[in-house]
């Protein structure tokens, strides 16, 4: 892999190194106190040049990037206490549970982590075409799923059996609400946005998304109606929010860059 800089590591030279040495110590803020009590959060997407996250039917997003990205996002991932995603990646791709082994989970421990991360579905109607896997296979103390008012008390009791369940809103789940809850009642002090675009939209526009990191790859999709990394109702074109670039790595013809998304836009 080559490094072409990062400003997080003091010193770091530029050139050749190992893929293990890329976001091998994120050292991620416990959370974060002002102006609200929340996780420090980042999103983790990758998208394709002309900037698709999507590129084919459910279980497909793995095709965009290569097996070095993959690698870096769950190390990504495990460097944080919890792991957020929508109802439709939950849908489509339906991503397990990572249990992780006694060695990793002493790891997590030592960085003082969650030694079990805990992975939690964002979704206003709580309606799945079958029980995802990671409710299935983390279970009540290691998943939640974050929903509404319009969902019944009776599918929040059933959905109870695998996950720990929270209304936080009327008709879409309020972020900060959300935030708070993993803060103060799950002990969440980071937090990992795998997508999709509208949760990442949510975190974003309410001033609660910290970094973004995006893969990427290269490759193009096309399509006028292809979701982005970031749908929603999109910024004035005189607001637009400006990010400082932290990293950039990159392995063949694959970028990957880590951002600080500015105050002034959240």
């Amino acid at each position: 892999m080559q490094r072409y800089f990062d400003r997080t590591i003091d010193g770091a030279p530029p050139g050749p190194v190992e893929r293990d040495e890329v976001y091998r110590r994120l050292a991620f803020p416990r959370g974060v106190d002002d102006p609200v009590r929340r996780p420090y959060t980042a999103i983790n997407m990758v998208s394709t040049v002309d900037g698709k996250v999507v590129v084919g039917g459910p279980g497909s997003t793995r095709l965009i990037g290569s097996d070095t990205d993959h690698a870096l996002m769950g190390r990504i991932e495990l460097q944080a206490d919890s792991v957020l995603m929508g109802a439709g990646l939950a849908r489509e791709d339906d991503p397990p549970y990572p249990r992780l082994d006694a060695p990793r989970q002493r790891q997590r421990e030592l960085m003082g982590l969650r030694s079990q991360p805990l992975w939690a579905i964002v979704s206003g109607s709580a309606q799945f075409p079958h029980l995802p896997r990671l409710l299935k296979d983390g279970g009540p103390s290691n998943a939640a799923v974050f929903t509404t008012d319009r969902v019944s008390s009776g599918r929040r009791e059933e959905l109870s059996q695998y996950a720990r369940v929270y209304v936080c809103g009327r008709d879409a789940v309020d972020v900060l609400q959300m935030g708070a809850i993993l803060r103060d009642e799950l002990g969440v002090a980071s937090t990992i946005c795998i997508g999709g675009p509208t949760l990442n939209a949510a975190l974003v526009q309410a001033g609660v998304a910290d970094e973004m990191f995006v893969t990427l790859a290269p490759k193009i999709q096309g399509g006028s109606r292809v979701p982005t990394a970031i749908e929603g109702q999109g910024y004035p074109a005189e607001g637009l929010p400006v990010l400082d670039l932290l990293s950039l790595y990159g392995d063949g013809d694959e970028l990957y860059l880590r951002y600080r998304l500015p105050a002034q836009g959240r």
